[in-house]
């Protein structure tokens, strides 16, 4: 029980913690647009959190998204630019080096 009392007590000194609900609102920035997630399993974390925040933080919710940003990828027209050749590894790198000098010591 005393253990339960000196961590709960150990956040109270500093204002800057999370202790109380007002200091962790002040860290969070302002949600300005609504937020998308990268997959199914994303967006429902997403809504949850900004809810939370919405509520606890008595927020006003955050504007749509706008449409150009969930559409079509915006393609360039260029002049495409080969990828350089992969690198042998550490491993392989150091065994063709001893092969080299096993047959340069050969001759």
């Amino acid at each position: 029980m005393a253990a339960c009392g000196i961590s709960i007590a150990a956040c109270a000194p500093n204002p800057k913690t999370f202790a109380t609900v007002a200091a962790f609102c002040e860290a969070l920035p302002e949600q300005k647009t609504a937020i998308a997630g990268k997959t199914v399993f994303d967006q429902p974390w997403i809504d949850d959190t900004s809810e939370a925040v919405i509520a606890g933080c008595n927020r006003e919710r955050p504007a749509p998204r706008p449409a150009h940003w969930d559409g079509p990828a915006h393609i360039v027209a260029g002049k495409a630019v080969p990828l350089p050749a992969p690198q042998a590894g550490t491993i392989a790198r150091a065994r063709a080096e001893l092969a080299r000098r096993l047959k340069k010591r050969a001759r």
